[in-house]
């Protein structure tokens, strides 16, 4: 998916990510990535209140939640809301490719979960 079709509030985050990558914040990096997929939600049909602001872990937790989903959207989700802290989950060490992933999924008309 190409940054020149996503909604400005998206392509923002995910340059602040590429800009932090660049300068090895990792942590930074992930941050602004799960922020440009709360920013495709908060515009996509699958949010229940459109406009709406909505934390980037609870958009994370309710795409976890959709059922058939595939396995790779399903692990993309896993990794980018994963915590250090979690030592049994993997945080994602590719989080705008990650981002991206999602937002495809969330941006895509008539989507479907497989």
């Amino acid at each position: 998916m190409s940054t020149v079709h996503l909604p400005q509030e998206v392509q923002l985050e995910l340059y602040t990510a590429q800009d932090a990558l660049k300068s090895g914040n990792l942590g930074k990096a992930r941050v602004c990535a799960r922020r440009a997929v709360a920013r495709a939600y908060e515009k996509s049909d699958l949010n229940p209140h459109p406009g709406h602001p909505i934390s980037a872990m609870e958009v994370l937790k309710r795409l976890s939640q959709i059922e058939n989903l595939r396995p790779e959207l399903q692990n993309a989700i896993r990794r980018l809301s994963a915590s250090v802290a979690d030592n049994d989950m993997q945080i994602s060490t590719m989080p705008i490719e990650d981002a991206l992933s999602i937002i495809e999924f969330i941006l895509r008309p008539g989507y479907e979960a497989r």
